[in-house]
């Protein structure tokens, strides 16, 4: 977890005032607060997979990923290399995502996520803070 994140509004600061990640039973529970905004998920553990139910992510999964949104719109870009493209993922049933928010684009999103994935390779990136900050200023 990085300690210092850049926010287009307030500039350096944490990434949030708490960030707890825990274990309980077959779960990873998540718990993130930063100021009136809050976040829970637990997460159900994937634990050891078959090689034949890992599958990899499709072009359109990926190119629609590639973009991280701060507040009034900036967003910063993602580029990966053949590392994404070629990990092996394994899906996640959606129906034992638990997921409390209380965040303001709650409205914007979905109560139940569409997919979830749970990456069995690691992937590297790199980010180009606030792609789109000329265009919007």
């Amino acid at each position: 977890m990085s300690e210092v994140g850049l926010d287009v509004v307030e500039g350096l600061k944490p990434p949030a005032d708490v960030f707890n990640i825990s274990s309980v039973a077959d779960d990873v529970i998540i718990n993130v607060q930063d100021g009136d905004i809050s976040l829970d998920m637990s997460i159900p553990r994937v634990g050891d997979v078959a090689d034949d139910s890992k599958i990899g992510l499709s072009d359109s999964w990926i190119n629609t990923h590639e973009r991280v949104y701060w507040k009034k719109g900036v967003y910063d870009k993602l580029y990966i290399n053949d590392q994404l493209s070629e990990a092996k993922v394994n899906s996640i049933n959606v129906e034992k995502l638990s997921i409390i928010q209380n965040v303001p684009w709650a409205e914007y999103v979905e109560e139940k996520p569409y997919e979830s994935y749970y990456f069995l390779d690691d992937v590297t990136f790199i980010s180009m803070p606030w792609a789109n900050i000329e265009e919007i200023v």
